[in-house]
């Protein structure tokens, strides 16, 4: 889990959009768990996407997303999630940290020796620096380091109607206003592949390249009538560094009771925030703060404390994993001597539209879709 530090206290007028993407999380993930493989998925993005498509939807439609999503029937609801993204998108502090051109000098260089720049010794830097040729250090007016925020975050919402569709001009403007949504029309009628392209670039750009090809070849044709897309980037340095010389090889266990060698990371921390709950020991590893005193957010880890757990996490247990984070965010104990987390790269194709069906909102996927605002007989 990414969890940004403390939400309750920095996102006030976001309150109401907090407890809702929160809760929906815990459903969510009950609901699909038992799937066969990885899970990976954003609570945050599925209910962002969502809230744009409650913003077009009426009737029993309307009614059904606003109950899996728990919006509450009041107004509101999208200026919370507003003020939820602008605020996300801002990071409170920057770092200073080595200029892209010294690191890679220092890696094309004899004195490259498997170990970056940042974690050399002092003496080892210098020599570092004294090696770097002159016309070198004037291109690049002398400055060895750059400043750079604590964490980036991009929420990137767009809607894409069929070119001249008769779509509610006070519907995109909420996208815009409210999502800060990109709205673009394209042709699926006579370019279905060109408007494909297009949408997967603009993906692809908005998460810096992680996500290639969103809509495979033939996911769009000429009856298509408006696609509605979500693109979530999140990169944040931690506050104490895995030592990357210290990565090796070890076992993993699998849930299956298979076991399964890794590249294991490894850590020491002073002090880190840790509780047991509900059999589960639970760590929240911190990302760089800046010089702040309190982190932006951390990386949340859930374990099993036992092998032959049941490996799996009720929507009371999500819950009271959040209450941890209301009543006592940052719980110092003592850790182990040596932090092991595995390097792990996950890819997930998920199909929400049943798991939200599933979940009480059918309409919504069925014959019987009300979403006046996107215009009678377009969806």
């Amino acid at each position: 889990m990414i969890r940004f530090e403390p939400l309750e206290a920095r996102l006030v007028l976001s309150a109401r959009a907090v407890d809702a993407v929160n809760a929906f999380a815990g459903d969510l993930y009950e609901h699909m768990q038992n799937e066969t493989g990885n899970l990976a998925f954003s609570p945050l993005s599925v209910a962002t996407a969502m809230g744009m498509l409650y913003g077009a939807a009426g009737g029993q439609t309307a009614d059904e997303i606003a109950a899996v999503f728990h919006l509450g029937t009041e107004p509101g609801i999208h200026s919370a999630f507003r003020s939820l993204i602008r605020k996300l998108e801002s990071p409170r502090a920057t770092i200073e940290v080595t200029a892209p051109w010294l690191n890679e000098w220092h890696r094309q260089s004899p004195l490259w020796s498997g170990v970056a720049f940042d974690d050399l010794s002092q003496e080892a830097q210098w020599e570092v620096l004294f090696a770097i040729p002159t016309e070198l250090w004037l291109e690049h007016n002398y400055e060895y380091s750059v400043w750079e925020p604590t964490y980036e975050t991009s929420i990137a919402n767009a809607v894409w109607p069929q070119a001249g569709a008769p779509i509610d001009a006070e519907y995109l403007g909420l996208v815009r206003n409210s999502y800060l949504g990109h709205v673009e029309g394209l042709d699926y009628s006579a370019k279905a592949e060109a408007a494909r392209e297009r949408i997967n670039e603009w993906v692809e750009a908005e998460t810096e390249g992680r996500i290639v090809d969103l809509l495979p070849a033939g996911a769009l044709d000429a009856g298509t009538a408006l696609v509605l897309t979500n693109a979530l980037y999140f990169k944040a340095k931690w506050d104490t560094p895995f030592i990357r010389e210290s990565t090796h090889f070890a076992t993993f266990h699998l849930s299956d009771g298979e076991s399964v060698d890794v590249p294991m990371m490894v850590n020491q921390y002073d002090e880190l925030s840790s509780t047991v709950i509900d059999g589960y020991s639970v760590y929240d590893l911190p990302f760089e703060s800046g010089g702040s005193s309190t982190s932006p957010g951390s990386m949340r880890i859930v374990l099993q404390r036992q092998a032959d757990g049941a490996g799996v996490l009720s929507a009371e247990t999500v819950a009271r994993i959040n209450a941890w984070d209301a009543d006592e965010p940052y719980v110092v104990s003592g850790c182990p001597d040596n932090f092991y987390l595995p390097k792990f790269e996950i890819r997930v194709e998920t199909d929400l539209a049943s798991a939200l069906a599933g979940m009480g909102m059918p309409s919504a996927f069925g014959g019987d879709a009300n979403f006046p605002s996107i215009g009678a007989g377009t969806y």
